[in-house]
């Protein structure tokens, strides 16, 4: 059983008693407390799950979510909470690579097909913003965003053609992706064949370089010699743009 209380509504007893022998997930849990000043609310609302944990300990779990500092605040708020909650989990941010395989398995999912040309653009993107990401960066709903995006574009680009083939209407192009928050200047070589592209074997790890004209096609491992799909990897640049 999964209970998702939102952010900023009550932890009513009711809400409480449903999680009971299973599990009460609090997403954004920071926000059962006021960052200004006093919050009587808030901290009646920690004082409530503060007394179920404690009353029902055998028969609830709690799992509290949300941005590493935030949590730290929120523990730091209540001597109780830090005490009941001695296991803590960090989920590291995706490299730019997952980011990209997030952003191809949705196009697999919606059956849209790639120019190496879009693949190298996204790849390009992605790298620029794992390199210059702060601590509000959207990790997986970054490739949502960016999928989401690319697909109204693309709907406008041929929006005006009179006879559409299911080819035009499942490829997606490189003018389809936009990052607004990426130097223009980063996607300069996205247009270049001879670019290199490192990718991983998913066996054995071990990296080899590749084409950009071969994403996408099967690549067989030095290594170990499994043949893997090379769909994603990182694009070599000579220097970082």
């Amino acid at each position: 059983q999964l209970l998702v209380a939102p952010p900023f509504d009550p932890l009513l007893p009711d809400e409480i008693d449903e999680a009971l022998d299973g599990v009460l997930f609090i997403d954004e849990a920071y926000t059962l407390i006021s960052s200004e000043g006093e919050d009587a609310f808030g901290n009646e609302a920690v004082q409530t799950l503060l007394k179920r944990m404690e009353d029902d300990r055998a028969r609830l779990v709690v799992i509290l979510a949300g941005y590493p500092d935030e949590m730290q605040t929120l523990l730091g708020s209540n001597p109780g909470l830090s005490s009941r909650f001695s296991r803590k989990l960090e989920f590291v941010d995706y490299t730019s690579v997952e980011l990209a395989k997030i952003f191809g398995l949705m196009c697999a999912k919606n059956r849209y097909e790639l120019q190496p040309e879009t693949r190298t653009k996204v790849m390009l993107g992605f790298q620029w913003l794992h390199a210059h990401r702060d601590r509000h960066f959207g990790n997986g709903r970054t490739s949502r965003n960016l999928f989401e995006n690319a697909i109204r574009r693309m709907a406008n680009r041929v929006a005006g053609i009179a006879e559409l083939s299911i080819e035009q209407l499942s490829l997606l192009e490189a003018d389809d992706i936009q990052f607004p928050k990426v130097p223009a200047n980063q996607f300069d070589a996205a247009g270049n064949s001879s670019l290199r592209c490192r990718v991983q074997c998913p066996k054995c790890g071990e990296d080899q370089q590749i084409s950009i004209a071969d994403l996408g096609q099967p690549q067989t491992c030095p290594k170990c010699q499994k043949t893997y799909a090379a769909d994603w990897g990182e694009v070599e640049l000579d220097a970082p743009a």
